[in-house]
């Protein structure tokens, strides 16, 4: 019989493999490119929309610090992926929130300073008023003390002429409350009996 002996190179009997290894590798590479760039453009549009929203508290930072801010805070647009868009709007959401209790807290504020000046006004016209009478009846009571009298009658106007005086010390400390809570309070130095004082209590 016959043999029939054929030669052929081995890179010519490789080639269509490396050409399916080559074309495969470049497709592996081109896919790792291309997403590495999609992955690249995705990152930095999730940090973009997350930068807005830092700049955007630290712009609205000072609405809600600092005490007595007003203004209308800088709202968020939703955007970027889902998650991003839902923090954006909860944000919004929590600033309508903390801009109706810092209205609130600034009416309550001004209500509360309207019924204590009200209050103070009322305690020093009362004081006044009710001061009137009283030294009126302190001073018939010295004039009372000057007149010739009998002892039970003289201890009797001291004991009332004390007491009138007590209620005028305590109208002039409710005084002293509202020069207090006016800024207008000054310390008095001023001598005292300590035995008229004992003797009182």
């Amino acid at each position: 019989g016959y043999c029939l002996v054929a030669y052929q190179k081995k890179s010519e009997a490789y080639s269509a493999l490396y050409w399916a290894v080559f074309i495969v590798m470049l497709f592996s590479a081109i896919v790792l490119f291309t997403s590495l760039f999609f992955r690249q453009l995705l990152a930095r549009f999730v940090l973009d929309n997350i930068g807005k929203i830092l700049e955007n508290i630290n712009e609205n930072r000072g609405l809600f610090t600092e005490p007595g801010g007003t203004g209308k805070y800088r709202r968020l647009e939703p955007g970027g992926p889902r998650e991003v868009a839902r923090i954006a709007h909860e944000l919004n959401l929590l600033y309508e929130r903390l801009q109706l209790a810092f209205s609130e807290i600034r009416d309550e504020k001004d209500r509360a300073e309207l019924a204590t000046r009200t209050k103070s006004r009322f305690l020093s016209v009362m004081s006044h008023e009710i001061r009137t009478p009283l030294n009126a009846m302190l001073g018939l009571t010295d004039v009372l003390l000057l007149s010739p009298l009998d002892t039970d009658q003289a201890r009797h106007l001291r004991v009332l002429q004390r007491s009138g005086q007590s209620l005028l010390r305590i109208l002039n400390d409710i005084l002293d409350f509202s020069r207090l809570e006016a800024g207008k309070l000054f310390i008095e130095d001023h001598e005292f009996g300590l035995f008229d004082l004992l003797y009182d209590v």
